[in-house]
């Protein structure tokens, strides 16, 4: 058992070696923190409402009990007293061990031999380098690694040749059971050389199952770098599951089997320990992955990048930070953060993907819990806390996905509804075909998993898709970010979409393209915080620039620039006590601003110019509201109309250069009209009333 203070040491020499990214949770905070401020004005304080790889044994495996606890044995240490200069020195005092080969040989046996003397030989204390000279290799078996062992193999082309699906390497013997927990190996690094799954040589590779490359399970202190990873069969590259401290870092993963179009096929998966998803690591645990860097890599023409398609419930995967990666040509989405807390995604680069990135609470269809656990539906079971900042994605075409219509999208943030014993999912992204478990028979319960905390900053999104989309969300940010929707559409594609939203706020982005709305924020009854949508540009979309439905009462559109939309600038629908303020709202082809079944609302200061209907107009009982302050000028009908509403004030406005009338007043009750400026209208500047009272205040 690896003592405790060499332990902390080896990981802070580790981190200091490959400068770490430091804590996710720290850089989502912060941006908690900025969207805070720019917005304290507005607070509100009303309350919220498996895998088909095959595994390398073959004896079936026994579940185990769960001996996963809360105290996983490493502590923090200090920090502050290790540097890359320590990482030098420890390298240097590294034993080593080089591998007696022939260029061509099949490597398999005489470095497991190898591997097997390094794990004697190295302690906590002294590790053991294990070179494989440059030159090229065959595999036939799989290789096991073991603690404090670091593969070299820089200039080594290590090429499958087993016709079985078997993995390429793994941490400990076949079939071994390990002190559970992040505790069974410790101390793993993996740098350098070609690894070619070569999914051509193996037999019968339609029928089931496919196989990993590289399977690592309960271990501390991994780091996989340099590595180039090559031709896929219907799995994962590089697979964990139950890791603390890993970093994956300047590796290469390409090529895939292009006849299989199902499943996840991440090329970086992480995972939990559990006999489905990740079998040949006992105990069967749950232990799921936390404290992951992935940075630096390149992905390019594979099915899918990076992240989990399963879950432990009730046990997130934390604080994960994935940056400066570029994806290139991908069938699926580049990154998929299911069930993740305190995570940043940052700086990655992903051109012609199927999906940018996809955030989740919990996918209920490959949800998982150990033995004897209570479920309850007010656990963890939701990702928060997550940044997704400064990323380029280009987005494919709609294409055709494992038989179903796959429509792209640049960042998905969503939650689920599951109805628990009636074995449904709302929404349901992609229900890969080789996750069996359903709610029917893996015990989660009913409920509604929103999902919270999740801001998404300054990335460009582009292609023929949906931009930025939230549903089932709350607490969230979006903003200072670009879309720029194509030209030709399939389907109803959307800049910003929120849906089911509470409390969600869409600032400074900038919109364009598109054949659906450019932002569109729809909530429920149970969406009692408001929601914002402030200082953002919006042009060219082929329905409302804006549309804002059904959101908390006091949901406030300000300050934004609306133009060119084939429907109206701006539409508020059914929000009491709206505010839509400071717009510039100008050459949409219908309305510039139009609210419907808004009750004491407010529309003021507002810039309405250049409509192809009427530039202010209030209809459908909403009632007992307020516009003010307003300048309507050059609207090819009226500047003002107001119909079918009761209580309206209609102060202070200035009506310049409208075709129809400057105002109208249709079966309305104006409690108040008073201060208003006319300039040059049609009808000879005059109001049009019809049955409607204008009080004489």
């Amino acid at each position: 058992m690896m003592k405790r203070k060499t332990a902390v040491i080896f990981g802070i020499i580790i981190a200091a070696q490959l400068c770490l990214t430091p804590y996710a949770g720290v850089k989502v905070q912060a941006a908690e923190l900025e969207e805070g401020q720019m917005f304290e004005d507005s607070s509100e304080d009303s309350e919220t409402f498996g895998d088909v790889s095959i595994p390398d044994t073959q004896s079936a495996e026994k579940t185990e009990e769960n001996e996963f606890g809360d105290d996983d044995g490493f502590s923090d240490g200090d920090v502050e007293t290790f540097s890359a200069e320590d990482a030098d020195q420890f390298r240097e005092n590294m034993q080593e061990l080089v591998l007696n080969v022939q260029d061509g040989e099949d490597i398999t046996v005489k470095l497991n031999t190898l591997l097997a003397q390094a794990r004697d030989k190295a302690t906590d204390e002294k590790q053991c380098k294990v070179i494989v000279p440059p030159g090229n290799y065959t595999l036939t078996g799989t290789l096991h690694m073991y603690s404090n062992i670091y593969l070299y193999a820089e200039g080594a082309t290590i090429t499958k040749t087993s016709p079985q699906k078997e993995i390429l390497l793994r941490l400990g013997d076949t079939p071994q059971k390990s002190a559970g927990g992040y505790e069974g190996y410790r101390n793993i690094t993996i740098d350098g050389g070609i690894w070619d799954s070569n999914y051509e040589c193996v037999e019968d590779k339609g029928g089931p199952g496919g196989f990993v490359g590289f399977r690592i399970g309960h271990a501390t202190n991994v780091t996989v770098k340099n590595v180039t990873f090559l031709n896929n069969l219907k799995s994962h590259f590089l697979e964990l599951a139950g890791v603390k401290n890993a970093e994956i870092t300047g590796c290469t993963f390409r090529g895939y089997w292009k006849e299989f179009t199902g499943g996840g096929q991440e090329c970086i998966q992480l995972d939990a320990c559990m006999p489905r998803i990740f079998p040949g690591y006992l105990p069967y645990d749950g232990s799921i992955c936390e404290n992951i860097v992935i940075k630096d890599n390149t992905f390019e023409d594979v099915f899918a990048g990076i992240g989990s398609h399963s879950m432990m419930f009730d046990k997130p995967y934390k604080n994960i930070t994935i940056s400066n990666n570029r994806f290139n040509n991908l069938k699926k989405r580049a990154i998929w953060c299911l069930n993740y807390q305190d995570t940043v995604v940052t700086g990655n680069t992903m051109t012609n993907v199927g999906g940018g990135v996809y955030v989740r609470s919990v996918y209920t269809r490959n949800a998982h819990t150990v033995s004897g656990q209570e479920v309850s539906p007010e656990g963890n079971q939701y990702a928060e806390n997550i940044l997704i900042a400064d990323n380029q994605i280009t987005v494919l075409e709609p294409t055709v996905i494992d038989g179903k219509q796959w429509n792209g999208y640049g960042i998905w943030i969503t939650g689920e509804v599951s109805l628990g014993s009636a074995g449904e999912t709302i929404p349901s992204e992609d229900d890969d075909p080789e996750n069996t478990a359903n709610p029917t028979t893996n015990g989660i319960p009913a409920g509604r998993y929103i999902i919270r905390g999740v801001t998404a900053r300054n990335n460009t999104i582009s292609g023929n898709c949906d931009g930025i989309k939230f549903s089932l969300a709350e607490d969230c940010s979006c903003r200072g970010n670009t879309v720029r929707l194509s030209d030709s559409h399939t389907y109803n594609n959307m800049g910003i979409s929120v849906a089911k939203g509470s409390n969600i706020r869409v600032s400074y982005n900038n919109l364009s393209g598109g054949n659906g709305y450019g932002i569109y924020a729809v909530g429920t009854e149970a969406s009692q915080k408001i929601c914002r949508i402030y200082g953002n540009t919006v042009s060219g979309f082929m329905k409302d620039g804006i549309l804002a439905s059904g959101l908390a009462a006091g949901s406030r559109i300000e300050h934004n620039r609306v133009s060119t939309s084939a429907a109206n600038g701006i539409l508020v629908k059914c929000i009491d006590k709206s505010v839509v303020d400071g717009n510039y709202s100008f050459k949409n082809k219908a309305r510039g601003i139009l609210l419907q079944r808004c009750e004491s609302a407010m529309v003021a200061d507002n810039f309405v110019s250049e409509n192809a209907i009427n530039g202010i107009e209030l209809n459908i009982r909403s009632n007992h509201s307020s516009v003010q302050g307003n300048v309507c000028g050059s609207n090819k009908k009226s500047g003002l109309r107001i119909a079918g509403s009761k209580g309206i004030s209609a102060d202070g406005n200035s009506f310049r250069g409208n075709r129809g009338y400057a105002a109208e007043f249709i079966r309305s009750h104006i409690s108040s009209y008073k201060g208003n400026r006319f300039e040059e209208n049609g009808y000879s500047n005059r109001i049009h009333v019809r049955n409607s009272k204008i009080s004489k205040k």
